[in-house]
């Protein structure tokens, strides 16, 4: 049995985070395997949202290695039927980071997530900061995300509050 058949056999009978932590280190380490387990994601459920959670933890271990992948990843953004895949991407966006042929549609995508009020509060958080990681290399996006998180504080949690502190903090220290 091929060890893509083995997770996917696993990620169907096991949802315990062990099993996830233990795929996902097993393809951080080998990430050779990512690809072919990208199909996955366009299986019935629930073995796209299972993979899902295995690859948003490769980013733990192995950041770069998703990295090819992203590109596919965000293609399926408006297309997966469980809620938390965006959260996932935008989570592996945050820490990975956003290849350069997809930066121009990533940036108008992560915004209009920021401004819309029923995207999740965890998408929100990462999208800003997915953002700000874009700064580093974009300065003159700072003033757009800066207007933009200050627009959102008073309209979401407390979670999103801090996040965007913190960031507005790093964002005007570096425009001094």
């Amino acid at each position: 049995m091929s060890v893509t058949q083995q997770i996917k056999d696993e990620l169907l009978s096991d949802r315990s985070k062990e099993t996830i932590h233990r795929w996902a280190q097993y393809l951080a380490e080998h990430p050779e395997i990512i690809e072919d387990c990208l199909p996955f994601l366009i299986e019935p459920a629930p073995l796209p949202m299972r993979i899902c959670w295995v690859f948003d933890h490769v980013v733990d271990h192995n950041p770069a290695c998703m990295i090819p992948h992203i590109p596919y990843l965000f293609s399926l953004r408006n297309d997966m039927a469980f809620r938390g895949f965006r959260r996932n991407l935008t989570r592996i966006l945050a820490n990975s980071g956003v290849p350069e042929s997809l930066e121009a549609e990533v940036i108008e995508t992560l915004f209009n997530w920021v401004l819309d009020s029923d995207i999740e509060l965890a998408i929100k958080v990462h999208s800003i900061q997915t953002l700000y990681n874009l700064c580093q290399k974009y300065p003159d996006l700072s003033g757009e995300l800066i207007d933009v998180i200050e627009d959102q504080i008073p309209k979401t949690s407390v979670g999103f509050k801090s996040r965007g502190q913190k960031l507005l903090a790093k964002l005007r220290k570096e425009r001094v």
